[in-house]
């Protein structure tokens, strides 16, 4: 799975410079960290490559081509000759926010349709190198604008607000794999992530702008996998992924004028901050039999090794929270029609950055349910995925693919928590791919 942390990353560990009047930071941080739309974060966990879409997202071993260099650059050394490679989705993302104060608020629901495109190439110079390039899916698009959603603007007072949102993307991924015989091959991949985002908050029913902000940043992470093609038709992939410390720069526009004012009075900062993207521990088996197969994934995401990181964080509690590991699990099964003709399902669970169920204990640091989730961070919610997918294979690695996925998931933040309510995540996709070997 795409895993990647979200605007409460991004702000909750900013350092600013020069030192900022408390009750801006505060303002900025809070209001910022809520400004986050789905489209923006589209790119961020629905998965790359036509495969691990029909996969549920697995993508240790059953991943094929360049965009392989995600989940295991060792698959890249499935490639023949020069072989490009294309899949092309129309996601529909709704995400919803129900305060626990049914009473005023509505629930507010974001929703955004968003297309999604992967690019690859793979070329195999040797029979024992292959190269690989790729981009990967982006969450670009216009402006993104929803209404109505209920902001905790300042400590214990929350207000409606419109948050328009506009983000502009680079991802990229290149890598090789080193095939030494038919049994083994290993791989290395370089994932280089950048991206630019401006947002502003007015609040609801009126013209008062309560926030403007720019900021952007890039980060990179290294891929190392290995894959082992063991008798009976098994299949053994195992990859790390290195953690990511992501610096970010960026301005704010805060607007410090009483609700009742006639004239903004606009404070303007600069600011740093720092995200972590987590080390990943990849496993993945596949077999076959005839003409069915079925396929294992697992992935274990080091959320806890970024805790150094937030203990620099801006606000109150930004010091005070001990992230958890989570797991990504898969499950599938494949079925041959006929040597051409495949069809396939599979389910996965994937953790959320911060899972729900554990323990409240509120004398306590250490209750990462309910930390830093916003409107918008839409990875803090667990997810369930199902997944369905044919491929019609024309070559050993020419396919023409389609799949469809479905992902739902929801994560309670009780009262006595910062903006408590339920949180819940849907998205409907349907995506086709291509890759030709010449």
């Amino acid at each position: 799975m795409i895993n990647h942390r979200s605007t409460y990353d991004k702000i909750h560990t900013m350092k600013h410079v020069p030192p900022p009047l408390p009750t801006i930071a505060s303002l900025a941080w809070l209001s910022f960290a809520l400004a986050l739309t789905p489209s923006a974060l589209a790119a961020d966990f629905l998965m790359p490559g036509i495969q691990a879409k029909a996969a549920a997202g697995a993508g240790q071993t059953v991943s094929r081509g360049a965009t392989s260099m995600y989940f295991n650059p060792a698959n890249l050394s499935t490639a023949r000759g020069v072989q490009p490679e294309i899949d092309l989705s129309m996601a529909q993302i709704t995400y919803t926010y129900q305060n626990s104060d049914t009473g005023t608020y509505v629930p507010a629901v974001l929703t955004a349709t968003t297309p999604l495109a992967s690019l690859g190439l793979a070329w195999k110079p040797i029979p024992q190198l292959v190269l690989g390039l790729a981009m990967l899916p982006l969450g670009n698009g216009s402006a993104q604008v929803d209404n109505g959603v209920p902001a905790q603007i300042t400590p214990g007072t929350i207000e409606a607000s419109n948050v328009t949102r506009k983000q502009t993307a680079f991802r990229a991924a290149v890598g090789s794999s080193v095939q030494f015989n038919k049994m083994f091959a290993i791989g290395v991949s370089l994932l280089y992530y950048s991206d630019q985002s401006k947002v502003t908050l007015v609040k609801s029913g009126t013209d008062r702008v309560t926030l403007n902000a720019d900021y952007k940043g890039t980060s990179k992470q290294y891929v190392f996998g290995t894959r082992l093609n063991l008798p009976y038709s098994v299949t053994v992939g195992l990859s790390y992924k290195t953690a990511a410390t992501r610096p970010y720069a960026g301005t704010l526009a805060v607007n410090t004028a009483s609700s009742n004012a006639t004239e903004p009075n606009f404070q303007n900062q600069d600011f740093k901050g720092v995200g972590f993207d987590p080390a990943q521990i990849g496993f993945g088996i596949e077999g076959r039999v005839g003409h069915v197969g079925a396929f294992f994934d697992f992935v274990r995401e080091k959320w806890s090794a970024g805790r150094t990181t937030y203990k620099q964080g801006l606000g109150t509690d930004g010091d005070a929270t001990d992230f958890i590991d989570t797991n990504d699990i898969t499950v599938g099964a494949r079925v041959w029609l006929t040597p051409q003709h495949r069809l396939e399902a599979a389910f996965g669970m994937d953790g959320g950055n911060m899972r729900a169920g554990d323990p409240v204990d509120t004398t306590s640091n250490k209750f990462p349910s309910v930390r830093g989730v916003r409107i918008g961070q839409l990875e803090a919610v667990p997810r369930n995925i199902f997944s369905g997918g044919y491929r019609y294979s024309t070559g050993r690695s020419s396919y023409i693919e389609m799949a469809a996925v479905y992902m739902y998931g929801a994560l309670l933040v009780p009262d006595g928590f910062y903006q408590p309510g339920t949180y819940s995540l849907k998205v409907i996709m349907g995506s086709a791919g291509v890759s030709y070997s010449f």
